[in-house]
């Protein structure tokens, strides 16, 4: 039996390849070195984005634990998050965005902003 991986050819009752030891016998085939490579690649940048975006997370909780009456500071720390997790180059305009929401927002409600 040929290994799927080292291409050694094995016993016909080995189990795992003698060569490598990659399973050979009715397991599911072994995934190529490369395609295992750029599968640990991917998932170790999915972890380090997931990581991103719980220090993110905790750094606006913190701020909004500091700041229960001025939103600002809370939003400034959520365009900060959104700078740094995006790598965003338009942080005038994410700003822009998030106080006109703001604006709107305290109009709906009929709270009045501490800028307008």
């Amino acid at each position: 039996m040929t290994c799927p991986r080292c291409q050694h050819e094995n016993r016909a009752s080995a189990k795992f390849c003698e060569e490598c030891g990659t399973p050979v016998a009715a397991i599911a085939p072994a995934k190529p070195y490369a395609e295992l490579k750029d599968e640990n690649e991917l998932l170790g940048r999915s972890l380090n984005d997931a990581l991103d975006q719980q220090t993110a997370t905790s750094d606006i909780l913190k701020v909004i634990s500091r700041s229960q009456t001025d939103v600002r500071p809370v939003f400034d720390a959520i365009v900060e998050s959104a700078q740094r997790l995006l790598r965003a180059h338009h942080r005038e305009l994410l700003v822009r965005h998030l106080h006109h929401r703001v604006e709107r927002d305290h109009r709906r409600s009929g709270l009045q902003s501490a800028h307008g």
